[in-house]
């Protein structure tokens, strides 16, 4: 079995996307500012190539 640093260090494990926080509270205020983020990215869009758009966030493409 394999330690934390190394599960870590390997890529085994991400932290912060297998995070769920069960605070209802939270996730409004996550909600919140993620609506923010798509905002911001969908004007970005416009202004970028395609190209420049997959550097700033592959999972948009």
């Amino acid at each position: 079995m394999k330690n934390v640093l190394e599960q870590l260090y390997n890529g085994e494990i991400f932290p912060a996307e297998q995070y769920a926080p069960k605070s209802e509270e939270y996730r409004k205020i996550h909600q919140g500012h993620y609506s923010h983020y798509e905002d911001f990215i969908e004007v970005l869009a416009k202004e970028l190539s395609q190209n420049k758009m997959y550097y700033l966030n592959p999972r948009i493409t």
